[in-house]
């Protein structure tokens, strides 16, 4: 008997399409798959040659694809109902990178790698070249705006630059892109300009091309510009008549990085030809100074002098007349007293030295040397101080003491009258300690010269000083002041013991003339200080008392 299976059969299944072009990203892990259905189950083969895929059931799979990776893989379904196939062709997709950026000058090629030097005004082209699959499209980026791009098919993109100015520096963006992803290399354009100095500092000025004709006044600043701009920054060199400039003292300096040179006191030697040269590595410029200084009478740095001579002695003033051409010279005595040769006076030099051979105190004051010439007049004023040394009247060889006695309560005057130029300054001392301005009794009068003791009490004796003094010397005077203070009997001391032991015998008392002070101080003739002196005229009697006095009758 036949035995008749109710199976169903289904013909192998596995896409709608025969093909696939599957495109795979350059490095990643990647699996194709081989799905397919039919009753009954279809049996799974794949055709393919390449090493880098590998059948792992129903499906291939690759690591680390790369381009070996491409090619045509077959995947066939077969059952007892029929058979179905897919092919996938593969294809590796590598993202976009940029390979180098070349910039050519002159015919030659250089790479570049972030900063790239351009020379002003000549024409240059920049070629970003770039790999990928499929081929990348290549874009020059300036501000967000696209300035270049490659043509289909052609690995690199020019960017090119005419009579290149400032206005092209800046950052440049080379972008390349694909279905892979995108790369970009930036880089940065500097401009070398070859060297200029501004032109402003030839405006309104005697000039011949590059070059100025300065005169200036010794003794005056002056200063020479060269402001140079250019990229790389210039850097200057100055010249004086061929030779590099040195700048040894500071009579002449630089400012600015050197692109000032400045005098501050023009001197005559400082005539010359200067060049300032600006350099940098694409050229060089220069700008001419032809100097001329004119030589008025110097100014002074201090036109006021002074100048101090002993009365008697000889007073020398020398005016330092110098110019081009030679000043003439005048003496002038303040207020205005033109000065001329006399018997006191002598004039030497050619007026340049004036001289008093036995000067005189009245001989101070300000006296102007005046110098004049063509280009300027300056002024120099001496002050002239005659000095004389303090003198007291009074003083007579080592006579230089006074002695007064000042009844208490009674008021002095001290009169200490100096003589001397300048005038001395008057200083009072009492017992080598500086008299102090506070005291309450005691008044100073015309500078210094007198002082009045009012109202003397017993702390005002002692030894008054007067110190005068100038540059020139010091002179004192001591003024011994006694105050006389007055005496009074004190009481009767008690009686002394009877003089004799037995019999009749005597008794004493005594008493003292003194004076009690403010501060109960006792001052007698046995206590009495030196600059003290104690009245005693009224202290009328005796000091002494004597009584009888009877003791047992001696055996």
């Amino acid at each position: 008997m036949l035995y008749m299976c109710p199976c169903f059969l289904e013909p192998p299944f596995i896409s709608d399409y025969e093909e696939l072009e599957v495109q795979l990203l350059a490095g990643v892990n990647a699996t194709l798959e081989c799905d397919a259905r039919g009753s009954p189950k279809p049996n799974i083969s794949w055709s393919f040659k390449n090493t880098n895929w590998i059948a792992k059931n129903y499906s291939l799979v690759s690591t680390n694809v790369s381009t070996q990776s491409e090619g045509t893989y077959r995947c066939e379904a077969r059952n007892k109902a029929g058979i179905a196939h897919l092919v996938y062709r593969v294809k590796v997709v590598f993202g976009a990178k940029i390979n180098d950026i070349v910039v050519y000058q002159d015919g030659v090629g250089t790479n570049v790698v972030k900063n790239l030097e351009l020379v002003q005004s000549k024409n240059t082209r920049l070629a970003c070249r770039a790999s990928g699959n499929p081929k990348p499209t290549i874009q020059w980026i300036r501000h967000g705006n696209t300035v270049s791009e490659n043509t289909d098919g052609i690995n690199y993109a020019d960017l090119i630059l005419n009579d290149i100015s400032v206005s092209h520096a800046g950052p440049y963006s080379c972008i390349a892109s694909n279905e892979g992803g995108i790369a970009e290399r930036i880089i940065k354009v500097n401009i070398l300009e070859p060297p200029r100095i501004f032109q402003t500092l030839f405006h309104n000025a005697n000039t011949t091309q590059n070059v100025l004709e300065l005169e200036v006044i010794s003794g005056q600043a002056f200063y020479m510009h060269c402001h140079p701009y250019g990229n790389p920054l210039p850097e200057v060199y100055w010249f004086k008549d061929g030779l590099p400039l040195k700048l040894y003292d500071d009579t002449m300096g630089s400012k600015e990085y050197g692109e000032v040179i400045v005098s501050k006191s023009a001197k005559h030697e400082q005539s010359g030809n200067y060049t300032c040269v600006a350099r940098n590595k694409v050229g060089e410029t220069s700008v001419v100074y032809l100097v001329d200084v004119l030589v008025p009478p110097p100014l002074q740095k201090d036109n006021i002098k002074q100048a101090n001579a002993l009365q008697g002695t000889m007073l020398n003033l020398t005016c330092p007349a110098e110019g081009r051409p030679t000043p003439f010279v005048m003496w002038v005595k303040h207020p205005y007293t033109e000065i001329g040769e006399s018997e006191r006076i002598h004039l030497l030099n050619d007026n340049y030295t004036l001289i008093i051979p036995d000067s005189d105190v009245s001989d101070s004051g300000k006296y102007s040397c005046i110098m004049s010439n063509k280009v300027g007049t300056t002024e120099l004023v001496y002050d002239v101080t005659i000095e004389k040394p303090p003198s007291i009247a009074g003083n007579i060889g080592n006579d230089t003491a006074e002695d007064h006695v000042v009844p208490l309560r009674r008021s002095i005057v001290l009169k200490c009258e100096v003589d001397g130029h300048p005038q001395p300054k008057i200083t009072w001392f009492k017992d080598i300690q500086q008299l102090s301005n506070s005291l309450p009794n005691i008044q100073r009068v015309l500078g210094n010269s007198l002082i009045g003791l009012w109202s003397v009490n017993v702390g005002d004796a002692g030894q008054y000083i007067c110190v005068a003094e100038n540059g020139v010397g010091t002179a004192h005077r001591r003024y011994n002041i006694a105050v006389q203070v007055p005496g009074k009997w004190s009481t009767w001391s008690a009686w002394s013991y009877c003089n004799a032991t037995c019999g009749a015998g005597y008794q004493q008392r005594t008493r003292l003339c003194q004076y009690i002070g403010d501060n109960n101080q006792v001052i007698d003739k046995n206590s009495q200080p030196e600059k003290l002196i104690l009245d005693e005229s009224a202290c009328k009697g005796q000091s002494k008392d004597r009584r009888k006095c009877n003791m047992p009758p001696c055996e």
